[in-house]
């Protein structure tokens, strides 16, 4: 865990800027199949949440998810930004969330304030207000950190960002991710983020100086056929990409999940699938007959008990992801991953503050 990652070596990064770049891209994390301790290394809570770039520029804040889109209006509560980000024109980096009373990710209330057919206003009177956790900072006062350690960027973050109810920056502990890990399953949340302390921030690369650990069970798959039942519901068959025993790709089933009718996901799911309609199967091998077959593009994440004989064990749909890339699914090696135990704003805080995180 500890050597230095050739990502560091690779990427020119410009130390100046004028303005907030446009178009920048998050880091992403890679995915570790259990926690660890390193002294080299920080852990921080992660929430499972929309992942958003926050600009702060001009008077204004424009929230931007992975893939670019400007999120900005489904957010409204989350413009207090400009008034609690010192150091403009600033970048942060992090995840909006919709907590629950306790504190703990919401995904369907999440899916719910995207969906495009109800008004931003009308959306957070049915489930509540969204939180901005903030992890990064990638550029204060104009001037680009991306070259910076992330142990002097957080700094940066903790100087530059006042802390409410709407905006809060995640705090880090040093070294003892194991700890961490335990307490973060006890509280429910879905994972943990591992990011080595002197890692510099490559936007749009998926580097090993990051790792993302989940609590629960959790993968991310996509959809290669699916049925629309009398009830409402929606059952989907479910695949990703692996190599046969020729070095060949393939496409192949790895189980199905169901999404209840009447609910948010169901309907953020068929609006999704609309316009991916394919009269032949995407499946190599490991899929039924009786589904109707659409292109494999759309990725949704399911919760899940274990894997049996290259199967899901009893997974549960729990959000659809339009904002990942279809071809980064990948079957698990042959070693089965095992599963470690299968309202806003001050909940959130309160949830923290429970945690054993340190300075």
């Amino acid at each position: 865990m500890g050597s230095t990652s050739p990502d560091q070596l690779t990427l020119e990064l410009e130390p100046k800027a004028p303005r907030l770049p446009a178009d920048i891209r998050p880091m992403l994390a890679r995915s570790a199949d259990e926690p660890f301790d390193d002294p080299a290394w920080t852990f921080e809570p992660s929430w499972d949440g929309l992942r958003a770039l926050a600009h702060v520029e001009g008077g204004r804040v424009r929230l931007v998810d992975a893939r670019g889109r400007d999120l900005t209006d489904r957010f409204p509560e989350l413009l207090g930004l400009v008034d609690t980000v010192s150091g403009p024109p600033a970048l942060l980096d992090g995840e909006i969330a919709v907590p629950d009373p306790d504190g703990r990710p919401d995904s369907d209330a999440l899916q719910r304030r995207l969906r495009p057919t109800e008004g931003a206003r009308r959306a957070r009177s049915r489930v509540g207000a969204a939180t901005y956790l903030a992890n990064d900072l990638l550029f204060r006062e104009g001037r680009s950190l991306l070259r910076d350690p992330l142990s002097r960027r957080r700094r940066s973050l903790e100087d530059a960002l006042r802390g409410t109810d709407r905006a809060v920056v995640v705090p880090a502990v040093a070294g003892d991710g194991r700890t961490l890990f335990e307490a973060i399953g006890a509280q429910g949340l879905p994972g943990m983020l591992a990011r080595r302390a002197d890692s510099p921030y490559l936007p749009g690369v998926r580097s090993d100086l990051w790792r993302q650990v989940r609590a629960r069970g959790r993968y991310e798959a996509v959809v290669g056929g699916y049925q629309a039942r009398a009830d409402g519901s929606v059952a989907v068959l479910l695949g990703a990409w692996g190599r046969d025993p020729g070095d060949e790709e393939r496409f192949v089933a790895v189980g199905g999940a169901l999404a209840d009718g009447g609910s948010a996901l169901t309907a953020v799911l068929q609006r999704s699938l609309r316009g991916l309609a394919s009269e032949v199967s995407p499946f190599q091998r490991g899929a039924r007959a009786d589904h109707r077959w659409v292109r494999p593009q759309l990725v949704v994440t399911v919760e899940h008990e274990g894997w049996s004989a290259g199967r899901l064990v009893r997974p549960r749909l729990v959000a659809v992801r339009d904002d990942l890339d279809a071809r980064a699914c990948r079957v698990p090696s042959s070693r089965e991953p095992g599963d470690h135990a299968e309202r806003p704003g001050r909940p959130v805080l309160a949830l923290l503050q429970r945690l054993p995180l340190g300075d």
